[in-house]
C-alpha cells in the first residue's frame, strides 16, 4: 500500500495545466493504493453540474476506473473547487470540507487543503467563509445555473490570481509564506494530535522537520511538477 497526495493544479475549463494532472492519475496504483486530492485541483469546480464531467471527462473517468479497482480517493474542498459533495460523492469519492487525521504506518497524519490551519490572513477567511457557506451551497447546488455560475467564478478568479500576485509576488520566493505555513503547521499538530502535515494552499513547496514532527507541501504543481508518495519506510516528493 502507498499513500499519494497532490494539491493546487488549478486545472483550468480551456485545458490549461491539465498535462500535470493527466500524469498523476496515469500512474499505476495498485488496489489497496489511496489518493488525496488536496484542493484547487481545478481553477473552477463548483456545485453539481453536469458540464463538468463532459469539460473533464478523463478525469472522472479515470476515477471511476480506479474507485472499481478498489482504490480509496479522498478530495478536499478548496477555494477555488467547493460544494462538490454531490458531484464527487456519487461517484464513491470522500469529500472532506475540514482537515482529517489518519494513521499509517504507525504516524498520524493531518491532511487538508491548507487554509484552514493558515494564520493570520482575516480578510481571506472572512471569504471562504462566505463562499462556502451554508447558503451559497443551497444556491450552488439547486438554484444557480453552470452558466451563471462560471460567469461569476472565472471572474472570481481572474481577481483572485491578480490579487495574489501583486501581493505574493513569486509565492516560491515569498520567504514570509514559507514561515507563516511552518509555524501554522506547528500549531496544527498539535491541535489535531498529530505528527505529519500534508497539505497545499500556499503554492511554496516545502518539506520542514521540527523534532518528531514534519510539514510537506508540493507548492504550485504547474511550476513544481510533483507530488508526495508515503509507504512505510519513507515520505517522498515524486517528479511528474
Amino acid at each position: 500500500m502507498a499513500i499519494y497526495a497532490i494539491s493546487d493544479i488549478h486545472v483550468k475549463i480551456d485545458g490549461q495545466n491539465s498535462e500535470v494532472l493527466k500524469k498523476f492519475i496515469s500512474n499505476d496504483f495498485k488496489n489497496d493504493d489511496i489518493i488525496y486530492f488536496l484542493g484547487d485541483i481545478f481553477d473552477l469546480l463548483i456545485g453539481p453540474h453536469s458540464q463538468y464531467y463532459s469539460l473533464f471527462d478523463w478525469f472522472f473517468l479515470r476515477l471511476e476506473e480506479l474507485i472499481s479497482k478498489g482504490i480509496e480517493i479522498h478530495y478536499f474542498e478548496g477555494n477555488h473547487d467547493f460544494h462538490l459533495e454531490k458531484l464527487l460523492g456519487k461517484l464513491g469519492i470522500n469529500v472532506h470540507k475540514s482537515p482529517v487525521v489518519k494513521e499509517y504506518y504507525g504516524k498520524k497524519f493531518l491532511f487538508c487543503h491548507g487554509d484552514e490551519i493558515e494564520i493570520g490572513n482575516p480578510s481571506y477567511k472572512a471569504y471562504k467563509s462566505f463562499i462556502t457557506s451554508r447558503p451559497l451551497n443551497i444556491i450552488a447546488n439547486y438554484v444557480m445555473p453552470y452558466s451563471v455560475l462560471n460567469l461569476i467564478g472565472e471572474n472570481a478568479s481572474k481577481k483572485s490570481r491578480k490579487r495574489n500576485k501583486n501581493r505574493y509576488g513569486n509565492p516560491q520566493e515569498n520567504l514570509r509564506i514559507r514561515d507563516s505555513f511552518r509555524e501554522a503547521s506547528a500549531i496544527a499538530v498539535e491541535k489535531f494530535n498529530a505528527e505529519v502535515v500534508i497539505c497545499g494552499h500556499s503554492h511554496f513547496k516545502d518539506d520542514f522537520e521540527w523534532g518528531n514532527h514534519r510539514y510537506l507541501n508540493c507548492g504550485y504543481l504547474p511550476v513544481t511538477k510533483n507530488y508526495i508518495e508515503i509507504d512505510e519506510s519513507k515520505i517522498s516528493f515524486i517528479s511528474l
